[in-house]
């Protein structure tokens, strides 16, 4: 998940080299991640040999910490080879007519830069690999039995009988049209119009209507929208054979795993190769609430699989998807180390279609939760969303640093980064002179240090240069 904000993966050696300069590491200590994300960091410590505890309150982050951290081993799929008639009968055919190891092959060729080769070249003849290798290029309609949820192309392919979208921004002003008028004949049309497949022709009979009625004011308001043009569309989020093929895929290993053909460990391991390959597939420039207008290069190549890298490093290990300010004080560990959110962006919001793939299979009710699929995110709004402590701005400080003094680990790192896009933009200053004030509080710690890290921002846009950054790594011994 190299594109995902905030990502640390080019850091972690340097983290990792960092802490162990004050505080020296060895395995079997455990350290504690309460905002996990991508698992990078987490990940990196355990082939150390760390023992770990990861959390983060997103559900992709629960899946991939449930794959990369929990397990330590290539998966064996030895059910879905005993009991899966269908996929033992296919599959045979395929290794004697030499087409799995061709495309097992292709596959390592094309993972070159996603997986480690000297992974790949251990487990090329796995059954793990052979697996990835049948989903990717050979699974199809008779693999997903009577599974057929349509999550991709339904919902995030132009094409989709659920792709089509009001302009939210335009949503809001005619529901509050629609609110304050009392002319039943307005809000017919309006109902009309936000009712799918949206016919734009409503608007101008809208505006019409309007000037007729002598309401000219809100007459002016209908045409601004009008006038726009990008009142309704159709999402983009995946070329309509790379929506095929994630749906086939997805809709396999849920048949897999009701069926019980697979653990639940691989069907996590699976679910988060669906999740990597989302993020390498997907027509978006790095989050899920917007997408290009037009087919960019990686969605027209042809697709695969990413291959999650399995780390055979033995540890101890705990999963879980908690308020990390309720858990932190609870959580005894030598080594805490945090990346918190450090602006007013939701994560769950940005991320939300991975968040919607990790528990698309348990949703009850999916007819329901595609009718809240809306505007041109395609984020499912049946639950307000609700900005957390650390996304606001008033609170971030208080949040971070209270259950701070109260954790029972022995070190604390704390990443944070001088971009202006943090928390209190005109005033950063201050934000850092909080946060150093507080590691150099002698009643909480020994000793601190701070480390500058050069990097660039994340938010830097197109056609303007990066804003270089430094991202700090604050590190204290407890008392």
């Amino acid at each position: 998940m190299e594109k995902y904000m905030g990502n640390k993966s080019k850091f972690c050696e340097r983290i990792y080299d960092e802490i162990n300069n004050v505080y020296p590491l060895h395995p079997s200590m455990s350290f504690f991640d309460p905002f996990s994300g991508t698992t990078n960091v987490s990940r990196y410590f355990k082939k150390k040999g760390l023992n770990i505890i990861c959390n983060d309150i997103n559900d992709f982050s629960y899946v991939l910490g449930k794959a990369y951290i929990d397990v330590c081993e290539v998966p064996k799929f030895s059910i879905l080879y005993k009991k899966n008639k269908h996929f033992i009968s296919k599959i045979n055919t395929l290794k004697k007519n030499g087409f799995l190891k061709e495309k097992i092959e292709k596959l390592i060729v094309e993972n070159k830069n996603t997986c480690d080769q000297n992974f790949m070249d251990l487990n090329m003849n796995s059954k793990y690999f052979e697996v990835i290798a049948y989903l990717t290029y050979f699974a199809d309609e008779l693999d997903c039995g009577d599974i057929n949820y349509g999550l991709f192309i339904n919902n995030y392919c132009e094409t989709g009988c659920n792709a089509r979208y009001v302009n939210l921004v335009y949503k809001k002003t005619l529901d509050k049209i629609y609110n304050s008028s009392a002319n039943k004949d307005v809000k017919k049309i309006i109902e009309s119009f936000l009712t799918y497949p949206f016919n734009e022709k409503e608007l101008d009979n809208l505006y019409n209507l309007l000037l007729s009625c002598n309401e000219f004011v809100t007459a002016s308001k209908i045409k601004r929208i009008i006038d726009k043009g990008n009142v309704v569309g159709k999402r983009m989020f995946f070329s309509l054979e790379h929506g095929r093929r994630l749906d086939i895929i997805y809709n396999t290993i849920s048949f897999w795993k009701i069926n019980g053909y697979i653990s639940e460990s691989e069907y996590n391991i699976l679910l988060t190769s669906i999740i990597e390959s989302v993020c390498i597939f997907s027509n978006t420039s790095a989050t899920y609430q917007a997408f290009y207008k037009d087919y960019r290069a990686n969605t027209l190549q042809d697709f695969r699989m990413i291959i999650p890298e399995i780390d055979d490093t033995k540890i101890k290990s705990r999963v879980m998807q908690e308020d990390a300010y309720s858990i932190i004080p609870k959580i005894k560990a030598d080594v805490m180390y945090l990346d918190p959110p450090y602006n007013w962006r939701q994560y769950d919001s940005n991320y939300h279609l991975l968040n919607t793939i990790s528990k698309y299979y348990g949703i009850l009710n999916k007819k329901e939760f595609d009718s809240q699929i809306v505007g041109a995110s395609g984020e499912n709004r049946i639950q307000k969303l609700e900005y957390t402590s650390f996304n606001k701005k008033s609170t971030f400080e208080e949040t971070l640093l209270t259950p701070l003094s109260l954790s029972k680990c022995k070190v604390i790192a704390l990443s944070y980064s001088d971009s202006e896009s943090n928390h209190k933009r005109e005033n950063i200053d201050d934000t850092l002179n909080l946060i150093d004030s507080f590691f150099s509080n002698k009643k909480i710690f020994n000793s601190y240090k701070v480390v500058k890290i050069k990097s660039h921002n994340f938010e830097s846009r197109r056609g303007n240069k990066k804003e270089e950054i430094n991202e700090l790594l604050y590190i204290g011994i407890k008392k």
